[in-house]
């Protein structure tokens, strides 16, 4: 859904509010493989940052969802930083 543009009384152009559904939060839909096996599917995806107990596997109504929380190991707080790692 595209947001509008709406016009005030003095004739500026003046986006409306963020709606309030809408997280805050960046997340990235993770690159994944799946493929089955005699067991079962096996689900390999690609998750940078994130450990092994920071990942949240759920299957709700025939649907896969993936949560993973990344997290920075590195004491301090950053004077420069190029990238931030999201979540997935």
């Amino acid at each position: 859904m595209a947001e509008k543009t709406v016009a005030t009384k003095r004739g500026q152009q003046q986006s409306p509010a963020t709606e309030v559904t809408r997280s805050r939060e960046r997340y990235l839909a993770p690159p994944v493989d799946i493929y089955e096996t005699p067991d079962g599917l096996v689900v390999m995806a690609d998750l940078p940052g994130v450990a092994k107990d920071g990942v949240d596997v759920r299957v709700e109504n025939g649907v896969l969802t993936l949560h993973g929380r990344a997290g920075d190991a590195t004491p301090g707080d950053p004077v420069y930083r190029e990238f931030e790692l999201v979540n997935f």
